[in-house]
C-alpha cells in the first residue's frame, strides 16, 4: 500500500470527526509555557556570565599576588646545583674584579681630588721642591708599608704621581698634610678591607679544599647507605642440599670360625652409592666463623645377590625303565625309578641403609668478590637407623630383614669444604664435598660379623639468608 492511498484513508475516515476542545484556552497555555521558558534561558545565561566573571577575577587575582614581590610567595620552581671547584674559581675571580674596578673608582676619584687641590695651592706655593719632595716621599712610604703588597703598584703610582714633579703640576707642600692624610686613611681602609676579603676567600677555599667538588656529591642514581644505630645482630642462612656418597664399608669376622661366612656375605653383597640431604641453619660471625646445626637423611645402597643350585633323587612314576625290540616291533616298559631332579634358585635384591641425623659443625669461611670458602669439622648425631632388604643368615640361607643391626648407630664424624658463588644478596648457590665416618659399628650382637661405612660425598645446594 502506497502513501497516497494510506493519506486517503485516514482523511475519509477523520473528515467528519469532532472533538470538544477549547482552542482558546490552549493557545493561551501555549503562550505561557513559552513565556516561563524564555525566563528560564534569561536566567541560565545570567548565571554562566556570572560564574566565568568570577573565575577570570579569581585568576587575575591569584597571578598578581604571585608575580608580586613578596618575600613570602611560594616559589614554583627551584634547583640547588652543588659548588664544584671551577665554580667557586670563578666566583673568587668575580669578586675580585668587582672590588679591583671599585678601589680603583675610588682612587680615581681622590686623584681628581688632589688634582683639584693642587691647581688651588699652584700659587700659593713657595717653598723648596727637594724639601718638599722628601717630606712626600716620607709620607707616601709610611703609607704603603702600612698596606699589603697585593695594593703596592697602585699606591706606587699614586706615590709618584705625588713626587714627580713636571712642568705642568707642581708639588705639595707640608702645610698640605691635614688635606692629604684623609685621602691616604681612606685608600689604606680600602687596601685593608679587600686584603681581609680576598683572605676570606683564600681561607674558605682552604676549608673546603679537602672536599672533592670535580662532581656531585650524590647523583640521582647513587645509594646512600645511613648508619644504623641500632643493635647490631649476626646473619642466619638457611642452607638446602643433597649429595651423592661413594660408600665404602668395612667387614669383619668376629673370630677365625667366621671366616667363611665372611667370604659369602662380601661375595653376595655389592655395594652401591648413597644419597644425602638435609636442612641446616648457619650462624655466621662478623670475623667469618659460622656455626650449622639441622637434620639430615641419608641411604646407603647395595644389592644383594645369590645363586643356589640343588640336587636331589626321588623314586617318580611312569619312569621308562626298559626298552625291547624284536624284529619290526618296539616294546617300552614303565614303572617306577629314582630320578635326580637339579633346581636352581637366585636372588637379586637392593638393600637400603636408612639413616636420620643431626649434623653439627664448625667452620670459618672466607669472602672472595662474588665467592666465599667454608672449611668445617663436625659430628652427626644418629636418632635413627634402620635396614630394608635381604641378606645371609648364619646358616647362608637368604632372610629377609634380618635382624642384624642396631636402630640406632653412635655418633658419626663429619666435614669438608663449601664453595658458594652469591647469585644476590640473599641467595648463594653452594657446592659441597664432604665426608662421614662411622666411629662405631652399625650391627647388633646377632650379627656373625662386625660392619661400619665411611663416605665421601659431592652435593649441590642453596644457601638463603633469612
Amino acid at each position: 500500500m502506497d502513501q497516497d492511498k494510506l493519506d486517503q484513508i485516514f482523511r475519509s475516515e477523520l473528515h467528519d470527526h469532532t472533538t470538544a476542545l477549547d482552542k482558546d484556552s490552549l493557545w493561551a497555555n501555549i503562550d505561557q509555557q513559552q513565556k516561563r521558558n524564555t525566563k528560564f534561558f534569561a536566567l541560565k545565561l545570567l548565571s554562566l556570565i556570572v560564574a566565568v566573571a568570577m573565575v577570570t577575577i579569581y585568576f587575575i587575582n591569584s597571578s598578581s599576588e604571585i608575580t608580586a614581590e613578596d618575600p613570602l610567595a611560594p616559589v614554583e620552581n627551584y634547583s640547588i646545583q652543588p659548588y664544584s671547584q671551577a665554580h667557586l674559581e670563578s666566583s673568587k675571580k668575580e669578586t675580585n674584579n668587582t672590588n679591583l674596578t671599585k678601589a680603583k673608582k675610588a682612587i680615581t676619584q681622590k686623584a681628581e681630588s688632589i688634582r683639584a687641590i693642587k691647581k688651588i695651592n699652584n700659587t700659593k706655593t713657595t717653598s723648596n721642591p727637594t724639601t718638599t719632595n722628601k717630606t712626600s716621599a716620607t709620607q707616601t712610604t709610611a703609607s704603603s708599608t702600612a698596606n699589603h703588597s697585593y695594593t703596592a703598584p697602585l699606591l706606587k703610582n699614586i706615590s709618584e704621581t705625588r713626587t714627580t714633579p713636571s712642568a705642568n703640576n707642581k708639588v705639595f707642600s707640608s702645610k698640605d698634610k691635614s688635606t692629604v692624610a684623609p685621602l691616604q686613611s681612606s685608600i689604606a681602609a680600602i687596601a685593608n678591607k679587600k686584603n681581609e676579603l680576598s683572605y676570606a676567600q683564600r681561607l674558605g677555599m682552604q676549608a673546603l679544599s679537602p672536599l672533592n667538588y670535580n662532581r656531585p656529591p650524590f647523583s640521582r642514581n647513587d645509594k646512600i647507605e645511613c648508619y644504623d644505630h641500632r643493635k647490631k645482630v649476626h646473619p642466619f642462612y638457611l642452607e638446602v642440599y643433597s649429595s651423592v656418597d661413594f660408600i665404602k664399608n668395612w667387614l669383619s669376622a668376629n673370630g677365625n670360625e667366621e671366616l667363611s661366612y665372611l667370604n659369602e656375605r662380601k661375595a653376595t653383597q655389592t655395594q652401591l652409592q648413597g644419597y644425602r640431604a638435609g636442612l641446616r641453619l648457619k650462624y655466621l660471625t662478623r670475623s667469618g666463623l659460622y656455626f650449622k646445626a639441622g637434620v639430615e637423611f641419608g641411604a646407603i645402597r647395595e644389592r644383594f645377590d645369590r645363586s643356589e643350585t640343588t640336587e636331589k633323587t626321588e623314586i617318580l612314576p611312569n619312569q621308562l625303565l626298559e626298552t625291547i625290540t624284536q624284529a619290526d616291533t618296539t616294546i617300552y616298559i614303565y614303572g617306577d625309578a629314582p630320578v635326580t631332579i637339579v633346581e636352581t634358585t637366585s636372588w637379586k635384591v637392593w638393600n637400603t641403609y636408612k639413616t636420620v641425623g643431626i649434623p653439627v659443625l664448625l667452620g670459618y669461611q672466607t669472602e672472595l668478590k662474588k665467592f666465599n670458602l667454608g672449611i668445617e669439622l663436625g659430628a652427626i648425631y644418629n636418632v635413627l637407623y634402620k635396614f630394608e632388604g635381604m641378606l645371609l643368615d648364619k646358616t647362608l640361607v637368604p632372610t629377609m630383614d634380618p635382624d642384624f643391626f642396631k636402630n640406632r648407630i653412635n655418633t658419626s664424624l663429619t666435614g669438608g669444604l663449601s664453595l658458594g658463588y652469591k647469585l644476590n644478596s640473599r641467595y648463594t648457590a653452594m657446592a659441597y664435598t664432604s665426608f662421614k665416618h662411622n666411629l662405631s659399628d652399625i650391627n647388633n650382637q646377632y650379627n656373625p660379623i662386625t660392619q661400619s661405612n665411611s663416605k665421601i660425598g659431592i652435593g649441590i645446594g642453596l644457601e638463603i639468608k633469612l
